[in-house]
């Protein structure tokens, strides 16, 4: 079954984007953590200590094809995978699960059930060596008053940004990913980014990206290399 593709009338990034930027980096959001994410985050740092290890980030990992893909292709590093659907994730540990009977054990792979503007908060607090980050399709709210629900217009990305020496995000809308690489950009003007076409598998996919290949719909993905400022 074909996936429609995302037809909206905003054709470009919104103009009132860095104004919400620059109010967001300016002002402390004071949400409170959401107990949930809370307690499940408690619940995992019980079983496993991540100090001192390199660990690469999946978040909103939907049934998780993405995260098992990194875990395999990366066997000493740690990588960490969330979502706040159960549903989906009792779905990745049965994709997971068959994964595993077909190959090997992924003793490198931990999914958590979060939200990822309350685990991002947690993570950036615990100052872990997160090397890699990833969000791969997130939900693009492509109408044009819901700017303030994609995450660069979120009033946790300034926190987002902290997570990860890179971030990579994919679309199958383009002006999603303009617009991230131009409020990524005004916080961080030292970062290399660089936004692409996908023209080929890649070797880390979503069942997102399979369904829209299958659909004919042009895939985007923004590279982002924070460089680290001399000391």
């Amino acid at each position: 079954m074909k996936s429609k593709n995302i037809i909206n009338g905003q054709e470009c990034p919104a103009k009132n984007l860095l104004p919400l930027v620059h109010k967001h980096q300016n002002t402390l959001w004071e949400k409170p953590i959401g107990l949930p994410t809370q307690k499940s985050w408690e619940r995992f740092k019980q079983k496993r200590n991540l100090q001192n290890q390199e660990i690469i980030l999946d978040s909103g990992i939907g049934v998780g094809l993405s995260s098992i893909l990194l875990a395999a292709q990366n066997p000493h590093k740690i990588v960490l995978a969330h979502d706040r659907s159960h549903e989906r994730l009792q779905s990745h540990a049965v994709h997971r699960l068959r994964w595993e009977k077909q190959n090997h054990t992924l003793e490198n792979l931990f999914v958590i059930r979060a939200d990822s503007e309350d685990l991002w908060r947690i993570l950036a607090k615990e100052k872990l060596n997160i090397s890699k980050h990833f969000v791969l399709y997130p939900n693009p709210y492509p109408k044009k008053s819901q700017l303030k629900k994609r995450w660069h217009g979120h009033p946790v990305f300034p926190t987002m940004c902290l997570l990860g020496d890179y971030l990579e995000l994919r679309s199958n809308w383009k002006v999603y990913l303009e617009e991230f690489s131009i409020a990524y950009a005004e916080l961080h003007p030292q970062a290399q980014l660089a936004l692409e076409l996908i023209s080929e598998p890649l070797g880390v996919e979503t069942h997102f990206e399979r369904k829209y290949s299958e659909s004919s719909h042009p895939l985007w993905r923004l590279k982002i290399l924070k460089l680290l400022k001399k000391r």
